[in-house]
């Protein structure tokens, strides 16, 4: 190397830098050459231009990795081509591979949350959440690797287009993806989701081959002197209906593989339905779900019978009960149930269901309690003395109430009170509306209302001695 190749290549690693600071640095090393003999000397005494270069772009902030350098500019045309091809075909396809990792992530989310909408019984119970979670598995998996391709795609496509420019940018060379999953990781996952697909695969085709031989079976019991009745069962309709014949008729549809038992002692009867280990799965059966209208429990009572004490405990159902009369507790007990119940006269009526719409109809009672997590809450025309009422993220709709004490409590949902005449009324929602008019009656005061909405607002039109809002 001489000296006009030394300066040559110097310039040239410092073409990134000013004219004026260019030409400083190239005319020091030059006098540094003037100085001496010998170019070989001077080369010998220095550094290469590289290195030389990369202190004094350092020096000025310069990170040399990410440094770009213009050359072969291209022409307008190419410029347009290279922007047509990519609107047109690089970019559509690339975004069309795109969608497919997030495709197989968002199957992924689908088979692990859609396992509980095919469980049927205990076999296919075990065949869809093996088979659902070892699905899982594998398309996250996919996804993942196919996701990774995409960013190691894009990251050539880029450098391309750089390219193509005539831009060198030494970023893409730095770009650098951590591995979504170890190989040991990765192998682990790969085996347990491929014996969970094979475990689900295998009791599948036990679950198939026993489809079809279990049967919807009728009993029918006739009870007499009856007073107390208690209804125990799963996923089965329940419905009381008045007749003229003088005694209690219990018709029960249930499954061939299902027990229960009939049993009266003095002049209470119960119906409960059995379960062991194995059949509680049919809590979730497919089979049972597409017979809804053929399981149930009807209960046919005399037209002039007064009940003492009436229980219904049920889950996954409905339960449709009116004109009862009921001399001292009626009590529901459900899930993931509706209820629609009118026309009954009680004097303890206690609702409690998990996950189910509860409409209550033309109730007298001394007291109602209501108590729902996630189902909307309506009574009409109902006559009590104390009345509450509790559901989480539900409405709460009264119309035509008469009680002394009104306690209604709702955590994100809105209260809409219509012609509700009582004493005392407390009302509680975190994230709700309040509405409390009585069109019918705008003279009645109520004494005292307790108004507590964090982030809701107030419509309280009734007249009232006292009123405390929160």
């Amino acid at each position: 190397m001489n000296k006009k190749k030394f300066l040559s290549d110097l310039r040239k690693e410092l073409s990134i830098l000013d004219k004026s600071e260019r030409d400083e640095y190239i005319e020091f090393y030059n006098e540094r050459f003037d100085y001496e003999e010998s170019d070989e000397k001077v080369i010998a005494s220095l550094e290469s231009p590289e290195r030389i270069a990369k202190v004094i772009l350092n020096d000025h902030g310069i990170n040399t990795e990410q440094r770009y350098i213009r050359n072969n500019k291209p022409s307008v045309a190419s410029i347009i081509g290279i922007i047509i091809l990519d609107i047109l075909v690089i970019f559509p396809i690339y975004i069309s591979l795109l969608s497919v990792p997030f495709s197989l992530l968002l199957i992924s989310i689908c088979s692990l949350v859609g396992v509980f909408g095919f469980i049927d019984g205990f076999l296919t119970g075990i065949s869809a959440t093996t088979l659902g979670f070892g699905m899982s598995i594998i398309t996250l998996i996919i996804g993942v690797l196919a996701l990774n391709f995409c960013i190691y795609l894009g990251k050539h496509i880029l450098k391309w287009n750089l390219d193509a420019f005539g831009i060198k940018f030494s970023i893409t060379k730095n770009i650098k993806f951590k591995k979504s999953f170890s190989k040991p990781l990765l192998w682990i996952l790969s085996v347990m989701g491929i014996c969970l697909l094979l475990t689900g695969t295998i009791f599948s085709i036990i679950a198939i081959s026993s489809t079809g031989k279990t049967q919807i079976l009728t009993e029918e019991k006739i009870f007499q002197n009856v007073k107390n009745i208690n209804i125990d069962v799963k996923e089965k309709d329940v419905r009381i209906i008045k007749v003229s014949s003088p005694d209690v008729k219990i018709k029960y549809v249930y499954r061939e593989d299902g027990t229960y038992t009939f049993e009266q002692i003095g002049n209470s009867i119960t119906l409960k339905e059995n379960y062991d280990f194995f059949n509680y799965f049919d809590y979730w059966n497919f089979n049972d779900l597409l017979s809804l209208g053929e399981k149930m429990v009807i209960i046919e009572i005399p037209e002039d019978l007064v009940l003492e004490n009436l229980i219904i405990n049920t889950s996954n159902s409905r339960v449709n009960l009116s004109e009862i009369e009921v001399s001292n507790k009626l009590k529901i007990d459900t899930s993931n149930s509706s209820l629609s119940l009118s026309d009954i006269t009680t004097d303890e009526f206690i609702i409690d269901t998990s996950n189910g719409k509860v409409m209550l109809n033309n109730i007298t009672s001394t007291s109602i309690q209501v108590d729902t997590s996630n189902g909307k809450i309506t009574l009409n025309n109902i006559t009590s003395n104390d009345i509450l009422v509790d559901t989480s993220n539900a409405d709460i709709n009264f119309d035509t109430v008469h009680a002394n004490n009104v306690t209604i409590d709702t955590s994100n949902r809105n209260v809409d009170l219509k012609d509700v005449f009582t004493k005392r009324i407390n009302i509680d929602t975190s994230n709700g509306n309040i509405s409390y008019e009585n069109p019918s009656d705008r003279d009645y005061v109520v004494d005292y209302i307790w108004a507590d909405t964090s982030n809701g607002h107030f419509n309280i039109t009734v007249k009232h001695t006292e009123l405390v809002k929160r």
